[in-house]
């Protein structure tokens, strides 16, 4: 797989898995744009650049939710960088178990504009810019989550269902166009994001955060909780030529607790 000189955003990156996807993509040549609403988005993109100097990215603080700003951030990359070849769209929060009956109009809300929002709106621009060069990569960060509902998530289901059809839809629209957009599916991955989700749901069951950090490890076929280099194999991979026939597809990275969460 050749990334030489490929330009890449990817979004949430100022932590987490996203930061190791773009970490992964800067090692193969990729000159990543890193973007957050975090003011650590800088000071990460530093730590990028003085491992590969040769990266010509930058950091860029957004809100990912205002899709002015994210059109604007399509068009500053382009600017400096060029071109567009790849975008990444992992923008999320994560959310406590909920009952439907005690869910809320602003909670609501709230999630499907973080969760599904932000991949669409750079999936948006993305795809203009990309239909222009006749070329390029979509990767849309979903859940096994938005593949069946599950009790006590229905908001959180519900957004990552969004992001999934969205995705296959938009597939659909750019095929021919030489633009492709696909789907990673991530399984209970080792995040921060995931340890405060599981200390919520701790206080709510009575457990100890151990006990329910290792009750999910145990639900995983493999035994391990997923980490970003995980995601950063299957992106890789779905951003190259080498995927130039695969697109509306799902990647589910779960260790196989896809197969058995039912």
């Amino acid at each position: 797989m050749d990334f030489k000189d490929k330009v890449a955003i990817v979004t949430g990156a100022a932590g987490g898995t996203s930061y190791d996807i773009a970490l992964r993509f800067a090692s193969e040549g990729i000159h990543v744009v890193i973007a957050d609403i975090s003011d650590n988005v800088y000071e990460k993109f530093e730590k990028i650049k003085a491992i590969f100097p040769t990266c010509k990215g930058f950091g860029y603080k957004i809100d990912l939710t205002n899709e002015m700003e994210v059109k604007g951030m399509i068009e500053a990359t382009v600017e400096k960088l060029g071109k567009l070849d790849i975008m990444l769209n992992n923008a999320e929060i994560n959310m406590p178990m909920m009952l439907v009956a005690d869910e809320t109009e602003e909670r609501i809300d709230r999630f499907l504009t973080c969760n599904f929002k932000t991949s669409y709106f750079g999936s948006k621009y993305a795809s203009i810019q990309m239909t222009k060069q006749r070329s390029g990569s979509i990767v849309n960060i979903a859940s096994f989550y938005g593949i069946q509902g599950r009790a006590f998530f229905s908001i959180y289901c519900a957004s990552k269902s969004a992001v999934i059809a969205f995705s296959q839809a938009l597939a659909l629209e750019l095929a021919g166009t030489g633009v492709r957009c696909n789907i990673i599916n991530p399984g209970v991955m080792g995040t921060e994001v995931y340890w405060c989700s599981l200390r919520e749901e701790a206080e709510i069951t009575g457990e100890t955060f151990e006990q329910v950090r290792e009750r999910t490890r145990r639900a995983v076929p493999m035994k391990r909780h997923g980490i970003g280099a995980d995601l950063a194999g299957a992106a890789l991979w779905l951003s190259s030529d080498d995927a130039s026939y695969t697109t509306g597809e799902m990647i589910n990275v779960t260790g196989g607790i896809d197969l058995t969460f039912k």
